[in-house]
């Protein structure tokens, strides 16, 4: 669901709706090609493809009511949160805290929107899901501005969170701090 402006507002032209392209399925594990074919677990109960957990697939392309509508709707939504981002910054602002705000924007994967025949998340690991933004900004902190190839992984939002606070990570944490990227 968006709402207008924001869903009436997104123009299509040029955006690939995705779909599974002619001989993709082709190499690729059973489990895989299934999730790409749009076929359920359910289905063949006798061929195990899984660890037994009864789950179906990934929605197929075909049987999304209407792909244009639905990544319409993922890029209005994104075009809202960077509305609501920019408030945000307004109002951190407007009160003096904007420098020494530390921000970060980041979210837990992404979205196939169609893209290999599949819809949803966490079948496959293709860019579409695993390659997830992340941007930091924090003035005060002298952080360099521009794009970096390190790797971030959501482990490590709590360690570089502490280092910001001078506070140490406990040692049991699995990331790394990555206030020196």
């Amino acid at each position: 669901v968006c709402p207008d402006p924001y869903f009436s507002g997104v123009d299509m032209t040029g955006v690939d709706l995705g779909g599974l392209k002619e001989g993709e399925t082709e190499g690729k594990p059973p489990l895989l090609k299934r999730f790409m074919e749009g076929k359920y677990w359910t289905e063949e109960p006798d061929i195990d493809y899984s660890d037994h957990i009864n789950v179906p697939a990934h929605a197929p392309y075909e049987r999304i009511k209407d792909p244009h509508n639905a990544i319409k709707a993922y890029i209005g939504m994104c075009n809202m949160i960077d509305v609501y981002v920019g408030r945000l910054l307004d109002a951190l602002e407007r009160m003096g805290a904007r420098d020494n705000t530390l921000l970060v924007f980041t979210t837990d994967h992404g979205d196939m929107l169609g893209r290999h025949g599949m819809w949803g998340k966490g079948a496959a690991a293709y860019d579409d899901c695993q390659r997830i933004p992340l941007v930091a900004q924090w003035p005060a902190g002298g952080a360099r501005v521009g794009r970096s190839p390190a790797v971030f992984n959501l482990v490590d939002v709590m360690p570089t969170f502490l280092d910001a606070a001078g506070v140490q990570s406990p040692p049991f944490v699995q990331g790394v701090s990555q206030m020196p990227v």
